[in-house]
């Protein structure tokens, strides 16, 4: 397992790979974000005791949080590890892991928690995903999960097969099962976009794949079908 890394100021990362089949690995990231004084664990990965005492060196753990539908896993371990912190769901997660005791939901803007640091956004008429693009203002990241992937490199043939039919195997992309599966209102959906691209961003930090410096327009072309077209001129 990968150690804690500082990527900007206040944000750091901690890279995982997960083997979902055979012949197929995805690598997951998890982000940690200075916000309010403590610390949020954004889409948790599996923690050992050593990663633990990195995390805690950086400060308390305050959040966890599961930033879409498919990002929650670890949640449970997280929460295990800092019982104190508060869990934060994507909408409709709780329902999905109703195991797991969500403190709150997330969605657009920031609870007060966090208002100083995080813009987040709730690209909605996506309902199979709910993702929560949150945005870290100190380092100008834009943290996402499923939004885009950036796989540079690829571990397995099965993963390769997968890339590809999904368009994702050549870098920094916006898989075709967002766009031929997974939106379902293109109006809604364009307006999350259009407030993401709204804000001051340098940095994209995925949750599968390598962070993307100078990165704002290679997202402005990957959601151009979703974009107005006075954020993609």
């Amino acid at each position: 397992m990968n150690r804690v890394y500082e990527v900007g100021e206040g944000i750091w990362a901690v890279d995982h790979e997960a083997k979902m089949a055979p012949a197929a690995y995805l690598p997951l990231r998890m982000t940690i974000l200075r916000v309010g004084g403590a610390l949020m664990l954004h889409s948790p990965v599996p923690m050992d005791d050593a990663l633990v005492e990195e995390i805690d060196q950086l400060g308390e753990v305050a959040h966890i949080v599961g930033p879409n539908k498919f990002h929650h896993l670890h949640i449970p371990e997280a929460k295990r590890r800092y019982p104190k912190a508060a869990v934060w769901g994507a909408p409709g997660l709780a329902k999905k892991r109703s195991d797991i005791a969500f403190d709150g939901v997330l969605g657009s803007g920031s609870p007060e928690a966090w208002r100083e640091e995080l813009v987040q956004v709730h690209v909605q008429g996506v309902p199979m995903v709910n993702e929560v693009v949150t945005y870290h203002r100190p380092s100008r990241s834009l943290v996402v999960t499923d939004l885009v992937f950036n796989m540079k490199q690829t571990r397995g043939w099965a993963t390769r097969v997968v890339m590809v039919l999904v368009g994702a195997s050549k870098g920094f992309a916006h898989s075709r099962s967002w766009k031929y599966i997974f939106v379902r209102d293109k109006g809604l959906a364009g307006r999350g976009v259009a407030e993401i691209l709204s804000l001051d961003f340098d940095r994209i930090v995925p949750a599968h794949g390598d962070i993307a410096e100078d990165s704002r327009q290679r997202l402005v072309d990957q959601l151009r079908y979703l974009s107005p077209p006075s954020l993609t001129a």
